[in-house]
């Protein structure tokens, strides 16, 4: 299987979902204006990611040594070994016990997820996946679903631009405003523990490593702290470099797939999720707390994300929905919204008609 295209054409949401759909192995590349990110896949799950040229907040030793995983010196030590003997920094950390197995497969894991959620903000770029064998420390590696990084990467791209809005420069400080708040306003475990680190002194960027949440997850929870007025921003005289928050592209249609995954992680552990939508789907409007609206968004997106494969695969939009399932692309379950109601599709042309049952007709050409 060999995949080529640009973003325009074949978006990062598209590309994930066919490699995780059809369980495939390879290596995908994808060419930016400003990097190269690099995509391992086994049996459909991600296993390793990297950017070229480096990004220091995504550099494993960095991420560890802020983290207060491991002591600079340790860190110094490995590199050094890491050099001379050629293996990678996450193995020689391993073999010395310089870092615990666990710490190594978190940190891991939190950079791969970094470096993807990068690739929704993306405007252009070109990619290319080759199927193929895969080479990684399996035992230091956490796999990450396609699905997973589908439904937080579409949260990433809605709800970036108000999050850099609110939190402009990963270099502000914030401390804690003053009053006790602690019978009024509870936080959650969560949020409790990136309010405890605000101290006045910390930046954003210090925050985000060492409440190993992420950059997303972490200016959220900063965003929700200010709103509240539990925290403040500290206003210094001797305010270093201006490092803005990477550009988000233009608010485009969200996609979500895997609509029950998605529904049994809402249920789990209570993602919220912004599903305001415009654009491709006409008429009424299905409130974004509604269980039943979500839903029918998710499949109907998910069935929408079939179709554009489909095309690319075969050169010619199915015949029918259930064409779709027999390539892989959705389980027959995602045909009929629950109670047994099915969605209603027709070529229209150049285009097609998908129709949810609870909502009013989607049109692409």
């Amino acid at each position: 299987m060999a995949l080529k295209g640009t973003l325009r054409d074949f978006g990062i949401s598209e590309i994930l979902q066919l490699i995780g759909q059809q369980k495939k192995s390879g290596t995908l590349v994808v060419t930016g204006p400003q990097a190269v990110v690099t995509v391992l896949f086994d049996g459909g799950q991600i296993v390793d990611a990297a950017t070229r040229p480096a990004v220091p907040e995504y550099d494993l030793g960095m991420m560890m040594t802020r983290a207060g995983l491991i002591h600079p010196a340790q860190l110094e030590m490995a590199q050094a070994q890491s050099k001379e003997s050629l293996q990678p920094l996450e193995l020689v950390l391993q073999k010395t016990k310089a870092a615990a197995e666990e710490d190594l497969r978190e940190m891991k894991r939190l950079r791969h997820l970094e470096i993807l959620y990068d690739l929704f903000l993306w405007k252009d770029g070109e990619y290319e996946f080759e199927a193929g064998p895969v080479n990684y420390l399996a035992k230091l590696v956490i796999p990450v679903s396609s699905e997973q990084v589908l439904m937080d990467g579409y949260r990433v791209k809605d709800e970036w631009p108000e999050l850099a809005r609110q939190i402009p420069d990963l270099n502000l400080r914030f401390r804690r405003a003053p009053g006790d708040f602690s019978s009024i306003d509870r936080l959650d475990p969560e949020d409790d523990r990136i309010y405890r680190l605000l101290d006045g002194q910390r930046t954003v960027q210090d925050i985000i490593f060492l409440g190993r949440r992420g950059k997303f997850e972490t200016l959220k929870t900063l965003a929700r702290l200010l709103e509240r007025g539990r925290i403040e921003v500290v206003v210094s005289a001797k305010a270093g470099p201006r490092r803005p928050a990477p550009e988000a592209p233009r608010r485009r249609t969200l996609a979500f797939s895997g609509a029950f995954f998605v529904l049994v992680l809402l249920m789990l552990n209570g993602v919220r999720l912004n599903v305001q939508r415009s654009g491709w789907l006409a008429g009424p409007r299905v409130e974004a707390d509604s269980r039943l609206g979500l839903l029918a968004r998710c499949q109907t997106e998910r069935l929408r994300n079939g179709l554009a494969v489909y095309r690319l695969c075969y050169g010619q939009r199915p015949a029918e929905l259930q064409d779709l399932v027999r390539a892989g692309l959705c389980r027959a379950s995602d045909l009929r919204f629950p109670a047994g109601k099915a969605y209603s599709y027709q070529r229209t042309g150049d285009g097609f008609r998908l129709e949810s049952p609870i909502l009013s007709a989607a049109e692409e050409k």
